[in-house]
């Protein structure tokens, strides 16, 4: 979350100076106050409150000036919530940046609403959906959408439930996407199954390796992906899945930061994966 703000040029003193409640918020639109960043991350916010919120920004016709949404922690099961947010972001004059719906309790049917403005929004840059138990069939609405988005440069994904079906589905829509170079899919139940698609389409397809006599003979390629982030933290990928990784790193030509904490991966495990970055002078793996 951190590092997606900072993508976002979200300062500490920005948020404090701007952390209200909804009926403080609406006071104040209504005073002629327009805000930049709307944070009601320090409360429960409800479905109908931000309903209220959005209606009043509309009204007021101060949506223009909304950069940042930071919804974190809201009661957002209603689906009808997450319908009029998505005609909110889809307004000609909404300018929405930054997107925080971390741990919102958003249902299946409210992250298909809300991927009807991911696929078209034209101001986005970050967005956090982490911690919504966000299933496969979620999945495949948002990665459908982000397949058409073309300014998405942080997404974060952690902490839901879509399992390798969702992996494999985001990953085949994400391959090829123009901006993105953070992703966050870490304790999302992803096995070795789910590792194999991702790490074709967003970090290298790796085919096979061999030492002759002016060193070693790789044959692979790059993905076709901007992905510079990767944090796979936290998934069950096993030894198989960590095998895979190791042998991407081999062709990557794109990924900088790579994330394997709580994965189950054997010390044999760690030790191929960095005896392949040993191996490549041209690496660009800093961390």
């Amino acid at each position: 979350v951190e590092v997606w703000k900072e993508e976002a040029e979200i300062t500490e003193a920005e948020e404090a100076a701007e952390q209200l409640d909804v009926g403080a918020y609406i006071d104040l639109l209504d005073s002629y106050r327009k805000f930049r960043t709307i944070d009601l991350s320090s409360g429960e916010t409800t479905s109908d409150e931000l309903i209220e919120l959005l209606s009043k920004l509309e009204s007021t016709r101060k949506v223009r000036y909304v950069k940042r949404l930071l919804l974190t922690g809201g009661m957002f099961e209603d689906s009808a919530c997450m319908e009029k947010l998505s005609r909110f972001l889809l307004r000609r004059e909404c300018r929405v940046s930054a997107l925080d719906l971390g741990w919102c309790c958003i249902s299946t049917e409210g992250v298909k609403s809300l991927s009807k403005a991911i696929a078209k929004a034209k101001h986005l840059l970050a967005l956090n959906l982490e911690g919504n138990e966000i299933t496969e069939v979620g999945a495949g609405y948002l990665a459908e959408a982000l397949k058409n988005n073309k300014t998405i440069n942080n997404l974060a994904l952690s902490n839901n439930v879509f399992g390798d079906t969702g992996a494999t589905r985001l990953a085949n829509c994400l391959k090829g996407h123009p901006t993105l170079q953070y992703l966050d899919i870490g304790a999302c139940e992803i096995t070795s199954e789910g590792i194999l698609p991702v790490c074709e389409n967003l970090v290298g397809k790796f085919v096979h390796v061999e030492e002759d006599e002016d060193g070693l003979v790789i044959d692979g390629e790059s993905a076709d992906s901007k992905v510079q982030t990767l944090i796979l933290n936290g998934n069950d990928i096993g030894d198989d899945g960590g095998l895979i990784i190791g042998n991407s790193l081999y062709v990557t030509s794109n990924v900088t930061s790579l994330q394997l904490q709580n994965c189950d991966l054997s010390s044999d495990t760690g030790i191929h994966i960095a005896s392949v970055i040993a191996s490549r002078e041209d690496i660009p793996l800093k961390e």
